[in-house]
């Protein structure tokens, strides 16, 4: 493949949110250790109405947001190793964020893409849980609950995927063709 070959993404925005939860939405892994008695505790003593699973993904991203310092890791990390060392990028945050909210039942996917930020595309990952029906994109690292438009899914998995990104590192290229801002409150 040549450097002026290209290739060509056609993004739905449809879809992916009809798919109802699945099992392994809650379950845990070896990085989203959701079934970790330290972190079944710690999720249930961030939230104040557990029964209200859209209340408590606002609570525990206030909680990872406002818990972990923003800077980039070259590995891979635990939900207990980012619990002690209190830093990450984005996937120390997401994973954080998905082990906590799947602890306490809710739902939570991992979502691996771009995300446009100060005039440009960057690789990021990010949770979506589910609530009241329907799947909430959640940005723990930049504070955004429902997290904006700017984020491109290209990827659904957990970090570890992240290696599915590979081919297109890159290689990508993306033409904003327009956009709008406006301010939301969280």
């Amino acid at each position: 493949v040549s450097p002026s070959d290209s290739t060509r993404f056609r993004f739905r925005s449809a879809g992916w949110r009809d798919r109802p939860p699945v099992p392994e939405d809650e379950a845990g892994n070896a990085f989203i250790q959701s079934q970790r008695p330290e972190i079944r505790k710690l999720a249930r003593s961030l939230v104040t109405q557990p029964a209200d699973s859209l209340r408590a993904a606002r609570e525990l991203l206030r909680f990872v947001y406002s818990t972990l310092e923003k800077v980039p890791v070259a590995n891979l990390s635990t939900a207990l190793d980012i619990l002690a060392q209190k830093k990450g990028d984005c996937s120390e945050h997401t994973t954080l964020y998905a082990s906590l909210s799947r602890a306490l039942r809710i739902p939570t996917r991992v979502r691996i893409g771009l995300v446009h930020l100060q005039g440009r595309f960057l690789y990021h990952a990010w949770p979506v849980v589910y609530s009241q029906g329907q799947w909430w994109d959640v940005d723990p690292t930049l504070n955004q609950f429902p997290a904006d438009a700017t984020h491109i899914p290209l990827l659904e998995g957990d970090p570890t995927q992240l290696s599915g990104l590979l081919p297109g590192l890159g290689r990508l290229s993306i033409t904003l063709l327009d956009y709008e801002t406006s301010h939301v409150a969280n």
